[in-house]
């Protein structure tokens, strides 16, 4: 006799939220992959501080241009080809172009107070954070 097991109610949502955890996570890898200029990032909170980190690989600070926008903040770069007479190319896997990333920066960030560092192909971009406004006590008369 065969037995047919129908699987609990948990059990789907478990399967139905790890596959959409996963096609979201290689999505986003995904999108990194197919735009291979698209700089990696990372944006960290500190206590007092943001730091905004990208992989600028290879580039000269000439060629790294910030913009501020509001609380848009954009990474412009450009890689360019490096040609010489006396080469054959058999292979080139290293990309050239235009790069370009935007973050939209966090309300408390301090926008007038932004330090960029560009070291070793990390760029690092420190973002104070705002003061936090102390509430006030009101008295009452």
């Amino acid at each position: 006799m065969i037995t047919k097991t129908h699987p609990t109610l948990i059990s789907d949502v478990l399967a139905s939220n790890f596959g959409e955890v996963v096609n979201e996570f290689f999505a986003q890898d995904r999108s990194l992959r197919s735009n291979p200029l698209l700089p990696a990032i990372d944006f960290i909170e500190k206590d007092k501080s943001y730091l905004l980190r990208a992989s600028l690989p290879g580039l000269n600070k000439k060629d790294i241009e910030i913009k501020l926008d509001g609380n848009r903040l954009t990474l412009n770069a450009e890689r360019k080809p490096v040609k010489s007479e006396d080469e054959k190319k058999h292979i080139q896997e290293i990309r050239f172009g235009h790069y370009s990333r935007t973050v939209k920066l966090p309300r408390n960030a301090d926008v007038s107070k932004i330090k960029a560092e560009y070291e070793n192909g990390l760029l690092n971009l420190t973002i104070e954070k705002k003061k936090e406004d102390q509430p006030k006590v009101i008295e009452i008369k």
